[in-house]
């Protein structure tokens, strides 16, 4: 070990490499890459976000639904649930929700009849509320046909 005359509170140990330490400039340098990679991992949900505020803003009715599943189908980037129900005018209207890792209408069957309290404006979004399950969550809705997001693959 040896000790600086000039300064007694530097003190080093003879042979050991201290060029390990993190040079400050290339650190400040990376951090705004860090900041832009931590803001594109968290895009999804702070856009979540404001559709959700954007649909309760728009005034829409909460609305309960029997929706009958007929199918499902999938693919590496996302997986779909196609439903028909009655629409506002009682005509059967075919739709799917969009997910990536968890059904939000939980797990399903072709055939099975579930009750879907949604809150809608017509646009690609929509807020799903399952009294069984005491989550909202907001789900996207594909019209028909869904072949620009998924795969035809029915399981």
């Amino acid at each position: 070990m040896n000790v600086s005359t000039s300064d007694p509170l530097d003190i080093w140990v003879d042979g050991a490499d201290d060029s390990n330490h993190p040079d400050p400039v290339v650190f400040g340098a990376l951090l705004p890459f860090a900041a832009l990679a931590c803001l594109l991992c968290f895009w999804g949900d702070l856009t979540d976000f404001g559709l959700t505020r954007k649909l309760l803003a728009s005034c829409a009715q909460w609305r309960t639904v029997q929706a009958t599943v007929t199918g499902k189908a999938g693919n590496r980037s996302a997986l779909a649930v196609h439903l028909e129900a009655e629409d506002v005018d009682g005509r059967p209207r075919s739709f799917s929700i969009v997910y990536r890792f968890f059904n939000p209408i939980g797990p399903v069957r072709k055939g099975d009849t579930v009750e879907l309290t949604l809150l809608a404006d017509g646009r690609l979004q929509a807020l799903l509320w399952r009294p069984d399950q005491q989550r909202i969550r907001l789900i996207h809705v594909a019209q028909p046909p869904v072949r620009h997001y998924l795969a035809e693959q029915q399981t």
